[in-house]
């Protein structure tokens, strides 16, 4: 089942479910460390759990159930459906940028040092919550572009990442 999620301002999303109508959503981290979204259905608020796993993988805690989710590129979902491979391999450095404003509250990395998909790069501090940045894909970081307590702007580079040589 394909889900589209969309960013509509800070710690708000539209999610859209197959071909149901958008769900407007709120994120925030919780005490363990997972985010917890949460939406308005009819008179009651929805909660859902998101707990990270290896790489792309993703636990969803939803109504009493525990349901293992898949990440992929919006990209990738149409080019598989149209029945062509994404390209593979090592593309060139990727810069992560701040997906919203806030301040470097800890950087986990250190130029030269190797990371997998999916690793904890740094985490920013947006009204109170604290956001993961983590790495795409695996990939050697070459540069930090912010120190801790760095204010940053959305899209603003936080860390560049390149290809590991074997792809």
């Amino acid at each position: 089942m394909l889900v589209h999620v969309h960013p509509v301002g800070e710690g708000v999303f539209d999610v859209q479910v197959a071909d149901s109508e958008p769900v407007r959503v709120s994120q925030r981290l919780n005490a363990r460390g997972s985010t917890q979204w949460f939406w308005q259905e009819q008179n009651a608020v929805v909660l859902a759990n998101v707990d990270g796993g290896a790489g792309s993988t993703l636990t969803v805690g939803l109504r009493g159930q525990q349901v293992p989710v898949r990440v992929e590129d919006s990209r990738k979902a149409v080019l598989a459906a149209l029945g062509i491979e994404a390209p593979r391999g090592p593309q060139g450095p990727l810069v992560v940028r701040s997906p919203m404003p806030g301040r470097v509250v800890k950087i986990l990395v250190k130029p030269a040092e190797r990371v997998a998909e999916g690793q904890p790069l740094l985490v920013v501090e947006a009204m109170k919550m604290e956001n993961e940045m983590r790495a795409p894909r695996a990939a050697t970081v070459s540069s930090l572009s912010v120190g801790e307590g760095a204010a940053v702007e959305a899209g603003a580079p936080l860390v560049v990442l390149e290809p590991l040589a074997n792809g």
